[in-house]
């Protein structure tokens, strides 16, 4: 970086800790040191090359950035700060760097997933203001019929939130199982589990397939890659 002063919560964004709005929330809980004293003002600017900044017993360094496709499989979890999880998404990928998911899949659900270092990046995906769009396949068991996807659409109420999908459509059913092909540009916390629930759906699989315009293609579970220029610019026109 070549500005020597920097908003503080952008500098822990830019350091990997996790997107500029995340990082403002730790910087309010009093959990940041600059200079070795708690700091509180979100606002607060440092000098990248004079000051000392501190988080969880670490002093914070810019890097190099880093930008991830994962295939999460089912039982990983994707937040790094999960004390009692037994398997993270992010130990799948190989780096030295600290990395952090942009947005999250629940353990049991599977598909695309980024991972960065890159706070203010992360944010121009995840923030609901700029409604990325975000594909998913729900394997349901039985048959849907087109009352179900109507209500998935207009939006149904749950723990006092409306819940509804951007789109919703079949792409194959049979007498035992269908499959529904939805896409969000706000997600709620596990929206799609919570739906089929409220409308009494057994949701066998839950995968994401698009974010934006990247897909998951034929990419195997487990398996990563590095996005291109191209990709990682795509979210900030």
């Amino acid at each position: 970086m070549s500005e020597e002063k920097m908003n503080l919560a952008r500098y822990m964004a830019h350091c990997g800790i996790a997107s500029r709005r995340k990082c403002s929330t730790l910087i309010e809980q009093g959990l940041v040191l600059v200079n070795g004293q708690p700091c509180e003002q979100i606002s607060m600017k440092i000098d990248v090359q004079k000051d000392k900044v501190e988080y969880a017993g670490k002093t914070l360094s810019l890097d190099s950035y880093e930008y991830y496709l994962l295939h999460k499989p089912s039982g990983y979890v994707c937040s790094s700060e999960d004390q009692y999880a037994e398997k993270l998404a992010v130990d799948l990928i190989k780096t030295k760097a600290r990395l952090f998911s942009v947005g999250r899949l629940d353990r049991e659900s599977e598909g695309l997933i980024f991972f960065t270092n890159d706070g203010d990046w992360a944010n121009r995906i995840s923030h609901p203001r700029y409604e990325v769009r975000k594909t998913y396949l729900l394997t349901i068991k039985g048959q849907l019929g087109q009352a179900n996807l109507d209500k998935m659409k207009s939006g149904i109420r749950d723990e006092d939130e409306l819940l509804k999908v951007d789109s919703a459509k079949i792409v194959r059913q049979t007498k035992t199982q269908c499959v529904v092909e939805v896409i969000l540009s706000e997600g709620k916390n596990r929206e799609l589990r919570r739906i089929c629930r409220a409308l009494k759906l057994p949701l066998k699989r839950l995968l994401r397939i698009r974010i934006g315009d990247i897909e998951l293609g034929k990419l195997e579970t487990g398996i990563y890659r590095k996005l291109s220029k191209q990709e990682r610019d795509s979210f900030l026109k």
